[in-house]
C-alpha cells in the first residue's frame, strides 16, 4: 500500500466491517541540513502514510460490502498539539477521518488514542509512565492550567497541549482493541456517547476551535477521544461477554471462547 503512488487499494473478499490502524510517525531517513541533527519529517510521506492509505482502505472496504468502518486516528489533544514538524501527521490523520466519513457517513467510528503501550512490549515503561502521570496531582494541574489559560487572551494554545499530551496516561493496547471491537460491533450506545461529546465540546471550546469543529460535523459520528474515553468504552461496551453477544447476533465469529484472551484482545474472524 505504502509503496504505490497513489496508494493501491487492497483486494478484499466479502466483509461486514473493517478497521484501519495504518499510521506512521517515523522521521524521514533522509538528512536535512539545518535541522536538529538532520532530523525531520517528510510532509508528503506523512500525509500519504496516515491519510491516503486509509482512503484506499475505506474505498476497498465499502466496495467489499462493509457496513461499518473503524479508523484508529489520534486524540484531539494530540492533533491540536502536533503542528509544526509533525503537521503532515496531523493533516494525514484528519484526511483519513474525512475519507472514512465520506464513504461510511454516520457508520464511521474513530478511535483516537495518544500513546498506546502493552501487549508484552515495554511493560516496565508503561507501568512507570502511568505511575508518573496518572495521579490526581498531575491531572489536577492540567485542569487548573486550562482554566487559567481560558481566561487570558492567548487561550489554550498548541504549545500548552504538547504538555497535556505528554502528561496523558498511555492507553493499554488491550483497552484500545476492545474499544475498536465495541465500535465495530455497535455496542456503544448514544447514552454513552452523549457525555463523550460534551467533553469534546468543552475541549474544543477551550482550544478556541469549537465553531470550526461544528462546521466540520465533528459531532455527527462516533469519536472515542483519548485515554479516558477509550478505557470507559472498553470497560462498559467492550467486555468479552458483550462482544460475544454482539458477535452471536451478527455474522462475525470470534476466535477463542467467550472468556478467551483472543476475544479480549479484539481478534475477530470474518465469515
Amino acid at each position: 500500500l505504502l509503496a504505490c503512488e497513489p496508494p493501491r487499494e487492497p483486494r478484499l473478499g466479502r466483509i461486514d466491517g473493517a478497521v484501519s490502524c495504518v499510521g506512521n510517525m517515523r522521521p524521514s531517513p533522509d538528512w536535512e541540513d539545518g535541522s536538529f541533527f538532520g532530523l525531520h519529517w517528510d510532509y508528503e510521506a506523512m500525509v500519504r502514510e496516515n491519510g491516503l492509505v486509509t482512503e484506499s482502505i475505506a474505498s476497498a472496504a465499502k466496495r467489499a460490502g462493509a457496513a461499518r468502518f473503524v479508523y484508529v486516528s489520534a486524540s484531539s489533544a494530540q492533533q491540536y498539539a502536533y503542528g509544526g514538524a509533525l503537521m503532515g501527521y496531523v493533516d494525514g490523520k484528519e484526511a483519513g477521518e474525512v475519507a472514512a466519513r465520506q464513504r461510511f457517513g454516520d457508520d464511521t467510528c474513530v478511535v483516537g488514542p495518544s500513546l498506546v503501550l502493552g501487549g508484552g512490549r515495554f511493560a516496565g515503561l508503561q507501568k512507570a509512565y502511568r505511575a508518573a502521570v496518572d495521579t490526581p496531582l498531575v491531572r489536577g494541574q492540567t485542569k487548573l492550567f486550562k482554566a487559567l489559560k481560558s481566561g487570558v487572551s492567548t487561550g489554550w494554545v498548541p504549545q500548552d497541549a504538547v504538555n497535556e499530551v505528554a502528561l496523558t496516561p498511555p492507553s493499554d493496547v488491550d483497552a484500545v482493541a476492545r474499544a475498536i471491537c465495541a465500535c465495530l460491533l455497535d455496542t456503544v450506545t448514544e447514552a454513552q456517547l452523549g457525555p463523550f461529546r460534551e467533553e469534546q465540546r468543552q475541549e474544543y471550546e477551550t482550544r478556541g476551535i469549537l465553531k470550526d469543529k461544528e462546521r466540520q460535523g465533528a459531532f455527527d459520528f462516533t469519536f472515542i477521544d483519548g485515554t479516558d474515553q477509550i478505557l470507559t468504552t472498553a470497560n462498559e461496551c467492550g467486555t468479552p461477554a458483550l462482544l460475544a453477544a454482539a458477535v452471536a447476533k451478527g455474522s462475525l465469529v470470534a476466535t477463542g471462547d467467550a472468556n478467551g484472551d483472543c476475544l479480549r484482545a479484539g481478534f475477530l474472524q470474518w465469515q
